[in-house]
């Protein structure tokens, strides 16, 4: 199963910034959407902050998980909003390196 990450940033009511992250793929000929998690940012709202915490959740849901990541990861999608690019440079560049 391939698939391609959504990623997209929010602050709630408390001022708490978060990283929710979907996981698109297709079975059986349909497109379907999974929420993967909501990812608390503590300190670097950067795109570079918002792709370490990603790469650190991975990590954290265990090896094999992170091997399917690595392995099955074809895309990222973003709204396009300035934190979610780097000078222009898409996040996507990075996970491929990292994950």
């Amino acid at each position: 199963m391939l698939f391609s990450i959504i990623g997209d940033d929010s602050t709630d009511i408390s001022l708490n910034h978060v990283l929710v992250v979907l996981i698109q793929t297709i079975e059986n000929s349909r497109p379907l959407i999974y929420f993967y998690k909501a990812i608390e940012i503590l300190t670097d709202e950067t795109a570079t902050g918002l792709t370490s915490a990603l790469i650190a959740a991975v990590k954290n849901d265990g090896h094999a998980f992170e091997t399917f990541f690595r392995q099955k990861i074809t895309g990222f999608r973003s709204d396009g909003a300035p934190v979610m690019l780097e000078k222009k440079k898409l996040r996507s560049t990075t996970f491929g390196k990292d994950v």
